[in-house]
């Protein structure tokens, strides 16, 4: 199971950085859409394939599955999106640019999102979350000096 994990972990943050989080063009990961109304990234690499698909754009609901050999393996949920106090849309832009800037970083210390903490300019970002790939639960934020501009709470785990 050791190999696996590298493995999966490995592929996992690969995976992640070059769909959504990707800093040039991620529409190259966007795929056939299967449910009406969605995006869906995919990415694949070996024996792994990775697919997110989510649902909306200031409030969004989503999921990310990696398949090992064809077979569901490891699964995160998550919801969230901006504050009410956010309402102009170049706000919010920025918010995701700032966001996608952060899931780049994602690494072998914290898989699921970004990092536990990181700030540019007046954006804060803070990840908070309780677990291990096997089965875990987290929060994220992003502030705008004191005030959070967005919020995202996330779970997930291994598949049996």
């Amino acid at each position: 199971m050791e190999d696996i994990n590298n493995e999966f972990l490995n592929f996992l943050l690969t995976a992640k950085k070059n769909t959504y989080a990707a800093e040039h063009d991620c529409d190259r990961a966007l795929t056939k859409i299967l449910l009406t109304d969605t995006k869906q990234f995919e990415y694949c690499q070996g024996e792994y394939s990775y697919r997110d698909i989510y649902a909306g754009t200031s409030f969004f609901v989503g999921q990310e599955i990696v398949y090992h050999k064809d077979r569901a393996f490891w699964s995160m949920v998550y919801s969230g999106g901006v504050t009410k106090q956010v309402e102009k849309n170049e706000e919010i832009s920025d918010i995701y640019v700032f966001l996608k800037k952060v899931l780049r970083l994602v690494s072998k210390n914290n898989i699921y999102r970004g990092p536990s903490y990181f700030s540019d300019s007046d954006y804060i970002y803070e990840n908070k979350f309780n677990g291990n790939p096997e089965n875990f639960i987290g929060t994220e934020t992003i502030s705008i000096g004191k005030q959070i501009v967005y919020r995202l709470n996330y779970s997930g785990g291994y598949i049996k």
